[in-house]
C-alpha cells in the first residue's frame, strides 16, 4: 500500500503544483499525519517535490510519475548488474526458472543467453525483454497489474504458479532485516513471492547492499526459507553469521 499511496500523493501534487498536508491527509483518512509526512520526506529525498511549511510543492525539474520505473531501473544499477552476472552461473540449459518482477530480475533478463529455458515471470517488461531470444519459452503469469512498478499479482498469478514446476526462482526484496527477514511494501506481491518460494526447488534472493537493515510492512520469507543469496558485495559480519547458521549459500 505504501508505494501506491506515495504514487497517489505524487500524482496529486503534480496536478495541483502545490498541496497542503491537510489536503493530502484527507486523501488517506485511515493514515495519520505522521505517515503522510514520512511519504513527503521520501518524495523530497528522491527529487520529486520540495517540502514547505504545511505542505509541499512539485519541483519544476522533477521527473514525471511515468518515469518512476525508469528511475528504479537506474538506481544502484552497477550493483544490480553485478548480481545479474552472478545469477547466470546458476542457470543451466532446459531449466524452468522464475524471474520475480523488479529491476534486479530485469537485469538478469537483459544478459540471459539465448539457450533452451522456460522462464516464468510476473513482470511484463521482463517478458518483452526476453522475446528476442527464440530458444526461451516465456510464461507470463497474468494477474492484476500494479502500474507503478509494472508487476502482476493476485489470484490469477497465484493460480498460474500452482500449475508450473519451477527449478530455480530468483526473488527480489525491498529490505532484509535480522529480525523480520525479507520484506516488501505490497501485500499482494508478498503473497505471490511466498507462493513461488514454497513451490520452487531452489530459491535465490537478490539483495544489493542498499537493502540490508531495511524493514517493510510485509515479510515474505524468513532466512530458513531461502537457499541462496546473491549480493553485490560481502555482507557484514552479523548477516554473514546468520547466513552461515541457516546454511544459506552466499554469492558475491
Amino acid at each position: 500500500m505504501s508505494e501506491k499511496r506515495i504514487n497517489v500523493i505524487l500524482g496529486y501534487i503534480t496536478q495541483k503544483k502545490k498541496a497542503t498536508l491537510k489536503e493530502l491527509n484527507a486523501l488517506f483518512p485511515d493514515y495519520n499525519e505522521m505517515t503522510i509526512r514520512r511519504d513527503l520526506i521520501m518524495l523530497e529525498k528522491n527529487g520529486y517535490i520540495e517540502r514547505i511549511h504545511g505542505g509541499a510543492v512539485i519541483k519544476e525539474d522533477s521527473v514525471s510519475i511515468h518515469d518512476y520505473r525508469s528511475q528504479r531501473i537506474t538506481r544502484n544499477q552497477t550493483a544490480k548488474q553485478r548480481i545479474a552476472l552472478k545469477a547466470l552461473t546458476l542457470i543451466k540449459d532446459s531449466m524452468s526458472i522464475y524471474l520475480d518482477a523488479g529491476t534486479s530480475s530485469f537485469n538478469i533478463a537483459k544478459v540471459l543467453p539465448n539457450i533452451p529455458l522456460f522462464v516464468t515471470t510476473n513482470d511484463p517488461f521482463i517478458a518483452l525483454e526476453l522475446q528476442k531470444n527464440d530458444q526461451i519459452e516465456i510464461i507470463l503469469t497474468g494477474g492484476s497489474l500494479n502500474k507503478s512498478i509494472s508487476s502482476l499479482s493476485g489470484p490469477v498469478s497465484m493460480y498460474a504458479i500452482d500449475k508450473i514446476n519451477v527449478d530455480l526462482a530468483f526473488i527480489g526484496t525491498t529490505g532484509v532485516d535480522v529480525k523480520y527477514g525479507f520484506s516488501n511494501a505490497s501485500l499482494n506481491e508478498c503473497e505471490l513471492k511466498k507462493k513461488v518460494i514454497s513451490s520452487a526447488k531452489k530459491n535465490v534472493v537478490m539483495v544489493d547492499s542498499s537493502k540490508f537493515d531495511k524493514t517493510y510492512p510485509y515479510t515474505f520469507a524468513n532466512f530458513e526459507d531461502v537457499d541462496c543469496i546473491i549480493c553485490d558485495k560481502q555482507p557484514n559480519e552479523e548477516f554473514a553469521a546468520i547466513f552461515k547458521e541457516k546454511e544459506i549459500q552466499v554469492i558475491y
